[in-house]
């Protein structure tokens, strides 16, 4: 007790509770680092023996380890040097009454929050697409696996899959984390089976904390330029299609977006205030950033970076090692959890067979593009239900043009120049972010490693403050021309996406769904097939449908249809890639008199959109 009322009087009560909380984690990592199964122990070397590949099981037990050892030494090191980095206790200041400017500050950040959930919710029930159905089935839910007997049962994946699994890099673990227990619960609460799963609970995440970002993205500006700044702000969020599109997807990126806020958020009240619960808030919410996205990792060096600048500026350099130890308490939770994930991250990124995409003009204008309207720059095809930048210009009327290729880009750099003299936060909200998506995208078109455009979401941060501000800063002698001017931009760029926003709630980006129901409502029995793109993504939806890999499988399902009298349906999407990558199949299902086109279910783009063959009645033993 004297020993703690030592702490508490020199740390404060927080100080002391958070040195207390660290010791007891270094006792329990190196308990487990002693008893834990060894790296080189009987598990792995059973494993290099029978020359088999290592698996998320013996990943778990090798990064797990290591993670352990690496943390138990920060926290010898943070434990060593605590009078060195730790925050004095604070003096309290009396809270001030809530005045009118902090009333409506409310009143409308409620209401941005409102129409977010309006323009939001009712994609949550969308049948999933690819790569939604791939970290379902691979992390979070589970697959159906072909048995001896021809039939197929279904397989869940483990706790070790979901947390550790991460051989082609792309499982974002604290969604895989969050997901799993969401569609735990909603199975709890309907005593569904465990085979089955709810497209709404599985994204239910993904929208909570994309709500959660824009009462974040409201403060963060209140602290950037008052109530006009920050309300505006949130509005831009939950206005912009591309915070639609993956806010509502179960996914990293909304969880990254929301960690992201909230640190930039926690570290501008840290540097105010010097309170630990602002720090640690900023060491957890860093680490949540990383975990829900690693490709993240610019914007920590970014913030980082900015926030030492802003303490040697200021001449705290007590501040600066205060820094670096939250910096390492937060990455303890990453190194223990990613640390199984980096070799099989390292061993996909050198595979010859890893995604690679030019990062040239064409991915440029598709960013651009992405960060406008949440669509890419040209969508081809004629059988989609999506758009483009391409098409909304031929639709839309000039001052679409105006304002996405003149107004905004002019208001966008203006407001990043203001941001450098305005203030801390300014700098922090809109250069970090600004300042990390330059560094990702020099970093992997340097090392062509495989980046899609939706990598960068966390860019949407200084767009939805720089505009604002600019405005705010050349009306800020004239009240009534600032407000009419910010609120002008809020509703001339809702205008301008309405369309595209209508788009994203009315129809799915790949209707697996819909397209083996429209089967399934007319022929319960039938037999079906599909190949080409996303022919696996099927399965979750269709369990027992055939994945064929070459004309004679084909030839062998016809067959069985007719010995078991039943219809025979077949059907791919993305028709161009499907026929590059098979093109005996699509001959024979879609360029011949065997098969009749039946449906079609048209996607956000021609890659995921459907079409239905139907093998004609003639072909079988029965009519149907």
């Amino acid at each position: 007790m004297i020993q703690w009322s030592k702490l508490v009087s020199r740390f404060g009560k927080g100080g002391a509770i958070l040195i207390a909380i660290l010791s007891l984690l270094l006792l329990s990592l190196v308990i487990y680092s002693m008893k834990a199964e060894l790296p080189w122990g009987k598990v792995i070397q059973k494993r290099i023996s029978k020359q088999l590949p290592l698996q998320a099981k013996e990943y778990a037990i090798i990064g797990l380890w290591w993670g352990s050892i690496g943390s138990s030494f920060i926290l010898t090191l943070l434990l060593g040097t605590v009078n060195k980095w730790l925050p004095r206790p604070a003096i309290e200041q009396a809270s001030t009454k809530a005045n009118s400017n902090h009333r409506i500050f409310w009143i409308f950040t409620i209401l941005a929050v409102l129409f977010s959930l309006y323009l939001r919710a009712p994609r949550l029930s969308h049948s999933l697409w690819n790569d939604e159905e791939y970290a379902m089935r691979r992390f979070s839910h589970g697959t159906w696996e072909p048995q001896k007997d021809g039939t197929s049962k279904f397989e869940p994946v483990s706790w070790t899959e979901t947390l550790f699994d991460n051989g082609h890099g792309n499982n974002h673990l604290m969604a895989s984390f969050v997901t799993r227990l969401s569609l735990d619960l909603w199975r709890s609460g309907t005593n569904a089976k465990s085979e089955a799963f709810s497209e709404a609970a599985l994204r239910a995440p993904s929208l909570f904390v994309g709500l959660i970002t824009i009462v974040i993205i409201a403060l963060l500006g209140h602290e950037i330029g008052g109530t006009s700044v920050g309300c505006s702000a949130a509005f831009l969020m939950a206005i912009s299609p591309w915070h639609v599109r993956y806010a509502t997807e179960s996914k990293g990126y909304s969880l990254m977006l929301f960690f992201i806020c909230l640190n930039l958020y926690a570290i501008i009240r840290a540097l105010k205030d010097d309170k630990i619960r602002w720090w640690l808030i900023f060491a957890i919410s860093e680490a949540g950033y990383l975990l829900s996205f690693a490709g993240s990792i610019y914007v920590a060096v970014s913030i980082n970076l900015l926030v030492t600048i802003e303490l040697l500026r200021l001449k705290k350099s007590r501040g600066v090692f205060t820094l670096i130890a939250f910096n390492l308490i937060g990455a303890i939770p990453v190194i223990i959890w990613m640390f199984p994930s980096i070799p099989q991250i390292l061993a996909y990124l050198k595979a010859e067979d890893s995604l690679r995409l030019g990062m040239g003009w064409d991915w440029t204008r598709d960013y651009f593009s992405g960060l406008a309207i949440g669509f890419q720059y040209s969508n081809p095809g004629l059988t989609h239900s999506g758009t483009s930048w391409l098409s909304q210009c031929l639709t839309s009327t000039w001052l679409y043009l105006v304002f996405f290729l003149w107004v905004a880009p002019i208001m966008l750099i203006t407001g990043i120049v203001l941001s450098f003299s305005r203030n801390t936060a300014s700098r922090l909200t809109i250069l970090a972010p600004t300042i990390a998506g330059v560094m990702a995208y020099a970093h992997n078109s340097a090392q062509n490693n495989p980046m899609v455009v939706w990598y960068l979401l966390y860019t949407i941060i200084p767009v939805v403050f720089a505009l604002p501000l600019a405005i705010s800063f050349f009306g800020k002698n004239r009240p009534w021309l600032m407000h009419t001017s910010i609120c002008l931009l809020v509703i001339t760029y809702a205008a301008l996406t309405w369309n595209v926003n209508q788009i994203l709630q009315l129809h799915d980006r790949q209707p697996i769904r819909q397209t083996v129901a429209t089967i399934k409502e007319v022929a319960p029995n039938a037999m079906t097939a599909t190949f080409g793109v996303s022919d696996r993504q099927s399965q979750s939806y269709d369990p027992h449908v055939h994945m064929l890999e070459s004309e004679s499988e084909l030839q062998d399902c016809i067959n069985k249809s007719r010995d078991a009298k039943v219809p025979f349906y077949v059907y791919f999407c993305g028709a161009t890639v499907s026929q590059q990558r098979r093109p005996d199949l699509m001959k024979r299902v879609a360029q011949s008199d065997e098969f009749t086109l039946f449906a079609k279910k048209s996607g956000h783009e021609e890659l995921f959109s459907y079409q239905v063959y139907q093998l004609t009645p003639s072909q079988t033993s029965k009519p149907y």
